[in-house]
C-alpha cells in the first residue's frame, strides 16, 4: 500500500453553483488523465502487479447475468416491487448486447470516482484535483464506468458540461451513445449495492437511483449530439 499526505479538500465539500464549473472542469481533466493509463488487456487486478487477468476477462461482458445474480442474492424484497426487478432485468439484457462497442477497452478506471474520493485546493489559478483517493476497486476497462459513477446522481448547474469539457480537452474520449453507455456500466456498482444489508448507507440510495432510472426514461434515448469526440 502507498500512503502519503496531499493537503487538500474533498470536492464534494467545495462543490456548489458557484465552484461547479470550474471543479468540474478540473475533475474532468483529472478523469483524462487517469484514462491515460493503459494495460496490455481489460480485467481485473489479481495481485501487486497490477497485470489485468485473468486471461480473456471482460469487464463490460454479462451486464444481464451480474443484475440478475444481484437481484437474486440482494435484500431489494419490499424495496423493489416485483415489477420492477423485472424492468431491471429487461434494462440489463437490453444494453448488454450494446457494451459490447467498449470490450478490448483497457484504460485504468478508478471505479469510485465521485466527488468525497477526490481532493481539491484552490491558488491564485483556481480551484485544481491534487489527488484521488480510495483505489482499491480500480482495474483495467473503459473510463466511462468513472463518468458513470460521477454522474451517478445530480450536481450543481454547470458542473456536468464543464466536466464533460474538461475531459475532452485533456484527451478523453465520448463515443457517441455515452450517455447510455455510462449509465449502463454504472449498473454494476447499483445492483451490487443491493446485496448489502438494508441499512448500508448505500442501499437505499442505490435504490432510488435504480428506481428513478426505470421511472425517467433514463435507457433511452441515446446522447443528444455534441461536439466530436477526440
Amino acid at each position: 500500500m502507498l500512503s502519503a499526505f496531499v493537503p487538500g479538500r474533498q470536492v464534494g465539500e467545495v462543490l456548489t453553483g458557484a465552484t461547479a464549473a470550474e471543479l468540474g472542469r478540473a475533475v474532468g481533466a483529472t478523469l483524462a488523465a487517469i484514462g491515460s493509463v493503459t494495460f496490455a488487456a481489460p480485467g481485473f487486478f489479481a495481485d501487486a502487479r497490477l497485470e489485468p487477468g485473468p486471461p480473456g476477462a471482460e469487464p463490460t461482458a454479462g451486464l444481464d447475468a451480474w443484475v440478475d445474480r444481484c437481484l437474486r442474492e440482494s435484500n431489494a424484497a419490499g424495496h423493489l416491487t416485483e415489477a420492477e426487478q423485472r424492468q431491471l432485468r429487461r434494462y440489463a439484457e437490453e444494453a448488454t448486447p450494446r457494451l459490447a462497442v467498449l470490450a478490448g477497452s483497457s484504460r485504468l478506471v478508478h471505479a469510485d470516482f465521485n466527488p468525497k474520493n477526490l481532493l481539491a485546493v484552490r491558488d491564485s489559478a483556481g480551484w485544481r484535483v491534487v489527488a484521488a483517493l480510495d483505489w482499491e476497486y480500480a482495474f483495467s476497462s473503459s473510463p466511462l464506468y468513472d463518468v458513470g459513477n460521477m454522474l451517478r446522481f445530480p450536481r450543481p448547474p454547470g458542473f456536468e458540461e464543464a466536466f464533460l469539457a474538461g475531459f475532452r480537452a485533456h484527451g478523453g474520449e465520448l463515443p457517441p451513445d455515452w450517455r447510455r453507455l455510462s449509465r449502463a456500466l454504472d449498473l454494476y456498482s447499483l445492483a451490487d449495492f443491493l446485496t448489502r444489508p438494508v441499512e448500508h448507507r448505500y442501499f437505499g440510495r442505490a435504490i432510488d437511483r435504480i428506481r428513478a432510472m426505470l421511472t425517467t426514461g433514463e435507457r433511452g434515448p441515446a446522447s443528444p449530439p455534441g461536439p466530436a469526440p477526440r
